[in-house]
Parts: C-alpha cells; structure tokens; sequence
C-alpha cells in the first residue's frame, strides 16, 4: 500500500495562494502610493493656492496705494514693504508649481487651454522676475524718497538712478530672464484675456532690458544735472531719405529734472537762415535736385545717423540759435504705432478720433485741408502752403495730453516703442560720449555698423522727385555670394534689387521739379526719381551697376569703413524697374567662415530678401532693421 504525505495537498496548493498574497500586498502598496501621490497633490495645491491668494491681497494693496493719487515717500515705503511680500508669494508659488510643469507641459494638445496650461511655468517664472525687478528696484528708491519727501516722483527715480548706476543697470539681467521665459510661448493661442498682454510684455520687457542699461546715464540725459535740449526730426518716409524720409518737421524739446519743459514743432522750411554761410550740397543732389546749399530739411543725405545728426545740430545751432544736447527722429511708422499705442486720441477739428488705423489717412486729409479751415491748394495757395503743417504741433499735444494724464496702457505703449527701436522708425543720437555708445550698443543710435570680417549690404534710396511715391513703392532684395575661383580667391557679390510702382496712370509725363499737385494724392501718382547705393565691405571692388544711368555710376570710400557704390534712375508708375550691382568682395571674406550682416534703411518698410552663400539659400522679409546671418544656421547649411 503506497503512503502519502498529508502535507502534500496543503504545498500543492501553496504557490496559488503565495501569488494571491502578493497580489493583496502590491494592491497595497498601489493603494498607499495613490494616497501619498493625493495627499503630496493635495499639499502643494493648497500651498500653492495659499500663496496665490496672498499674492493676490497684496497686489490688491498695491493697486489700492496707486488708486489713492501721487505715491509720496510714506505711501512708497509701504509699496516697497508689500512688494517684497509679494516676491516671496510669488516665488514660493512658481517654487511649488514646478512639481506640476511636466503635467502642464504634456497638457499643451488639449483645446483652447492646452496652450495656456502649458504656459504656465514659463508665466510663473517671468513673473517671479518682474516682480523681483519691481522689488528691488523700490529697495534702492524708498530711501531717496524718504530723504526728499517734497520731490516729484521723476525727480525721485532719477535721483536713485544718480546714486546708483551700477546697481539699476544690473536689473538688466531680472528684465532678461523675465523676457526669456516669455519668449518662447506662442501669446496668440492663449487664453484671450492672457494674449494681448502676454505679448506685449514679450516686447515690454525686452525693452525695459535695454533700457536700464542706459540707467549710468539716464540722469544726466532727463536733466538731472542741468536742463538738456533736443532736437526732434519728424521724417516722412512716403518721400524717402537717407535717414528714413524727407525732413518734414522739426521739433524742440527741454527736459529738466526729468520733467518735459517744452514742446516746439514747427515747419522745417522755417528753420533756414539766408544770411549765414551753408555747407554745398553733394554733387548728387545739386545735380539731380537743383539744391546748391545745405538747409536743416536736406541736412540727412548720409544713412549713418550719427553723421546726419552731426550736421544737423551744426545747423540747427547756426540757423535757430539753439545749440542741443542730442538729436531723434520719428517716421509715419512710429507716429503710427505711437498713437495706436495711446489709444483714439481727439484732435480739436478732425472729423473723428485719430487712431494708429486712420493715422497715415488723417495725415493726408490735414495736409490737403489744414485743420479748422477751407484753404486748399487750389483755393489759397501761399495762404494754405503756411498751414498745411499746422496739424503737427496739435496732434502733439494731444498725445502730450495723453502721456501727462497717465490716461493709456503702459505695456501697449511699451510694446509701440520696442518695435519702432527695433524697426528704426525712430533713432536717438546724443552728444554726451558715453551714452552714445550704450545707444549705439543697443542699436539705436541709426548707424552703419558692418561688422569686422563680414559681408555686409545697406540698401540705400534717395527719392530725389518732390513727390511721395514711396507710399505705394515696393522693394525686394537679393544677395548672392560665390566663389568661382575657388574659395582662396576674392567672392563675386551680386546683389539685384527689383522696385515695382503698383499705380498705373495713363499718359503720365515724368517731371522731376519741385510741385505739389491739387492733392497729396497727386504726389504719390508720379515718376519715381531714384538715387540708390549699396553701402558693402570697404574695400570690394565693383564689377558693374545695371539699370542705372550709365554717367551716374561711382564709386568710393563710405562711412563706418564701407565701400559705397551709387547711381540713378527714373521709374514709370506701373512699371517693374530692376538695378543689380556687381562686385568683389574682399579676400578675408571666405566661404568657409562667411557671415553676411543685412541693414534695412530706416524708413523703408518691410524688405523681401533672398540671401545666396554658396550651395545655401534662405529667404525672410527683414523687418526688424538688422539681420545676422550665416550659412552654417540653415538647415544644410
């Protein structure tokens, strides 16, 4: 008889229930890892929901402070006090929001809030250094404040400034990593009442970088030391010049403790002094312009606006006996986004209030029909050419009326200058050493700057026909460089520049002096008179200009180091008109370390442009006034 073992069904049975035991045990441990997972989630939810709430109070202290009027020193000693406050809630929220940055991150493909969710680290850390600016910003005002409690606020930061320079300018950096964190977030896919300040804190803070950079100087240049006096030269780039357009206007402006003291525009033909001695005209505008001598409102014939202003404070000190501390310029495209920035402003007169929509139209209609009268060109003639400007000064002042009531958003108004900075429709050249170089540092000074071992092309139009065809005239642009001599051998440069006149008008006669028409309309409608050159490294040689006048082709040194090649030609309305220069580079220019630094003159408007290197193409609109570019970034390349 077999025997067996009474243990055996009991170990037969024994892995069954040992699988079992282990599947309770991880159902366990699941059931605790999910409690734990709940009770973190939990925590740092409700922390950061508490430091949220604490920074909302505080911001809502702060806006009470802004509400009550003019901060004095008291209210801006609580300011700094409850900024401070405000850093520590935010950071610690960013702090414990980072815990949830890859969920957020993974949750940018869901619907409408996708983007925004997965934005919000990103906004929580540019916050964090905004507000951390802000604070420590205050930190080094407060104490000014409270030793001057009788100054005027502009007075009280300049004064700061004065007596810290260094540490203003290292809140570069916070506006830096601010701008940083926002740059890479898409701000038209998010939520609508985040878009539209999103992306104008993308430009705000970009500029408010720049700016405190300028803080070692800015004292002097608000008058803190002394009043300063600058010269405004209002451009208008339908009639293109050198420096961005025909010098229309000019404007005198006296700053004193940082306060603005005075505010004169007036016609720039009014500015022009027949008993003194002027410089002679460049041998181009005497010979297609008929202008022997150099007044103000020709004075910008050089694109390099250092140069121009160097002239132009000469002759604004001979003429109007006013010597000046530095000197801007502002085009249509900058009153244009200047007054979209302010907001519909009332101009005593106009049919309707003026916005960055109709600017550039009301412009037109003031000039056809000066304001709050019946003269036109054909009804008054003399009478009408002495207030055909009048509308300037007034459209000044009501834009004044604006910035002094504090009545517009600072970020819109922020976001207008850093596109008019970075697009050139403004420019600021000043006297004082130091500050013209930070200017020119941040490149807003309107200079030529080629860079050392670099190709580099500045496309230059001079409109020499009194008229403003430049309204409707378009550019395009391309540049091609190659070596067909092999790569130790000098490049061959080509660069074709085609301008199209969209208007067609039948039986146009093209007649190039000085006439105003029956409307401003009628100045737009004409031949375009072009003076073009080519600003290129010093020391290329041309090869050929076609599509110029063929006794109009020169040659020569320009400024900053460049070589400047030149010529001239008259465009029909309706017509596509073509002018390609040839030349060679000189020999450092290498394919192997090519770099090509592209510069949109001011006033131009947006420039289609196709670069060539070799065996890489890339093709962009240039509507920032720079492009840096090299082969090696292209996909390729």
């Amino acid at each position: 008889m077999k025997l067996t073992n009474p243990l055996s069904n009991r170990s037969s049975l024994h892995p069954a229930a040992e699988r079992g035991a282990a599947r309770r045990q991880w159902l366990f441990l699941a059931r605790v890892v999910v409690l734990v997972a709940v009770v973190v989630l939990g925590y740092k939810l409700l922390r950061a929901g508490l430091f949220g709430l604490a920074a909302y109070h505080q911001a809502t202290e702060l806006r009470a402070l802004r509400d009550d009027g003019d901060l004095d020193s008291a209210d801006l000693a609580r300011a700094e006090s409850v900024m401070g406050e405000v850093y520590r809630s935010v950071a610690s929220l960013e702090q414990e929001m980072r815990f949830f940055a890859p969920a957020l991150h993974a949750a940018r493909l869901l619907p409408w809030v996708g983007p925004t969710l997965a934005a919000t680290p990103e906004l929580l850390i540019a916050g964090r250094e905004s507000v951390a600016l802000v604070a420590e910003a205050l930190q080094l005002i407060a104490p000014v404040a409270a030793a001057q409690p009788a100054a005027p606020m502009p007075e009280v930061l300049l004064a700061a400034m004065a007596e810290n320079p260094e540490q203003f300018a290292a809140l570069s950096g916070r506006a830096g990593a601010a701008g940083q964190a926002l740059a890479g977030i898409p701000a038209a896919r998010l939520i609508g009442p985040l878009a539209e300040p999103v992306a104008q804190a993308q430009s705000a803070l970009a500029l408010v970088a720049d700016g405190l950079t300028l803080a070692p100087v800015l004292p002097k240049l608000l008058g803190m030391y002394g009043a300063q006096t600058y010269l405004l030269l209002v451009q208008n780039n339908q009639e293109l010049r050198a420096t961005g357009g025909f010098i229309s206007a000019v404007g005198q402006v006296t700053i004193n403790r940082g306060r603005l003291e005075g505010l004169e525009i007036a016609d720039s033909y009014t500015v022009a002094r027949n008993d003194v001695d002027h410089p002679r005209s460049p041998e181009p505008q005497a010979r297609y312009m008929g202008i022997p001598l150099v007044f103000l409102r020709d004075a910008n014939w050089s694109p390099d606006f250092p140069t121009t202003a160097l002239l132009a404070r000469s002759l604004y000190a001979q003429d109007a006996g006013v010597p000046v501390d530095g000197i801007a310029t502002i085009d249509l495209r900058a009153v244009q986004l200047l007054v979209g920035a302010l907001g519909p402003l009332e101009v005593e007169g106009a049919d309707e209030p003026v916005t960055g929509e109709n600017i550039v139209e009301q412009v037109q209609r003031f000039w056809d029909q000066p304001l709050e009268t019946d003269l036109t060109i054909e009804n008054a003639g003399q009478e009408w050419w002495k207030q055909r400007k009048d509308f300037m000064p007034i459209l000044a002042q009501a834009a004044l009326g604006r910035l002094q009531n504090g009545d517009f958003n600072p970020l819109a108004l922020a976001d207008a200058a850093q596109a008019l900075l970075a697009e050139r429709a403004a420019q600021v050249w000043m006297v004082d050493e130091d500050a013209a170089a930070r200017l020119a540092a941040l490149g807003w000074d309107g200079g030529l700057h080629p860079l050392p071992g670099a190709d580099y092309v500045a496309l230059v139009d001079t409109n020499m026909g009194y008229n403003k065809v430049n309204a409707v005239l378009k550019r395009a642009m391309q540049v091609t460089a190659t070596w067909p001599d092999g790569p130790a051998a000098p490049a061959l440069a080509t660069v074709r520049v085609t301008y199209r006149h969209p208007l067609v008008v039948p039986g146009h006669v093209c007649d190039g002096s000085p006439q105003y028409g029956t409307t401003y309309t009628d100045m737009v409608e004409r031949c375009y008179f072009n003076y073009v050159r080519l600003y290129v490294p010093g020391g290329s040689e041309l090869v050929s200009i076609d599509g110029v006048e063929a006794d109009s082709v020169s040659s020569q040194a320009g400024e900053r180091g460049t070589q400047v090649f030149a010529g001239y030609f008259v465009q029909e309305p309706g017509s596509e008109h073509t002018v390609t220069f040839s030349y060679r580079l000189p020999p450092e220019i290498t394919p192997e370390h090519y770099r090509l630094v592209v510069q949109r003159q001011s006033g131009s408007g947006p420039l289609p442009l196709t670069i060539q290197a070799g065996d890489t193409r890339y093709s962009t609109t240039l509507v920032d006034a720079r492009l840096e570019w090299t082969p090696a970034a292209q996909p390729g390349g």
